[in-house]
């Protein structure tokens, strides 16, 4: 009897401490997964992707002057604009030396593009050679081309790098990129999701001043991760007239009924709220 009591105390006792190890597992499984998804979106290893016009299609990224500390593409801009007359290029005043240093690039598009050597020197200086370019049904690793920007009184203004031949056939059109390359799931069943998120900006719309007609399209995910988009494509070629005046990219944390968060979201101002 005191054997069999024994044995059932022992078996007893590792069962305790096979839970045990379970749910430590378990935590560390869900802590990894945390670190994984803030060093995923929090690195600025995200950058949104536009065809900027029909012959121009590259990498974005937005520069501001709203007093709040400056990025390191913020900085290079600033110094190479002025040191560039970079903005006397955009106004057409040819300045001693200003024309020589940077010049247009492209105009066919809403914003009208600039190459400076300086900007594109010291921006390759910061970025990486490739990035993974990933569209609206797959992806390519794609090599940076030129550097330019585009400057405007009233719409945004950014950094971008080029790229040339990526596959629309394909990959479809291109929404995003990082340096790393993400495992995404390109699924078909996406209404619920996009639903959700639309019901979560329009009980925010009262807050916002300028908005246009366009609703984001999920076209992939990582688990509870949701990649998105809101654009028509059409705006490259001003000459169609296109109603979305702030094209944009979002990646949303949404599990079952809880809140949605959004874990990264850019868009661009082509209508020119600052001049309104």
């Amino acid at each position: 009897m005191k054997k069999v009591l024994c044995l059932f105390l022992i078996l007893g006792l590792i069962s305790c401490v096979k839970d045990v190890k379970s749910e430590v597992k378990g935590v560390k499984v869900e802590e990894k997964r945390k670190q994984e998804d803030i060093g995923l979106f929090d690195k600025g290893d995200i950058f949104s992707v536009y065809t900027l016009s029909k012959k121009t299609t590259a990498i974005v990224v937005e520069v501001f002057y709203d007093g709040q500390k400056q990025t390191n593409f913020e900085n290079i801009f600033e110094h190479v604009a002025l040191k560039d007359s970079l903005y006397e290029v955009f106004d057409g005043r040819n300045s001693k030396g200003g024309i020589k240093k940077s010049q247009y690039f492209d105009t066919l598009g809403v914003v009208k593009l600039i190459k400076s050597k300086l900007l594109e020197t010291e921006i390759k200086k910061i970025i990486k050679d490739k990035y993974y370019i990933y569209g609206t049904r797959g992806f390519s690793e794609m090599n940076v081309g030129e550097i330019v920007c585009g400057i405007d009184q009233c719409k945004s203004n950014f950094i971008a790098f080029t790229i040339r031949d990526f596959d629309t056939v394909k990959n479809g059109k291109p929404i995003f990129c990082s340096s790393k390359l993400l495992k995404l799931n390109y699924g078909k069943k996406y209404s619920l999701i996009e639903k959700k998120i639309k019901r979560f900006y329009d009980s925010k719309r009262i807050e916002y001043d300028y908005t246009d007609n366009m609703n984001e399209k999920v076209f992939a995910n990582i688990g509870s991760m949701y990649f998105s988009y809101s654009d028509d494509f059409q705006w490259c070629n001003p000459s169609i007239g296109s109603k979305c005046l702030y094209p944009g990219r979002g990646i949303y944390k949404i599990k079952n009924d809880k809140a949605i968060e959004v874990i990264w979201s850019q868009s661009l101002d082509l209508f020119g709220i600052p001049c309104d």
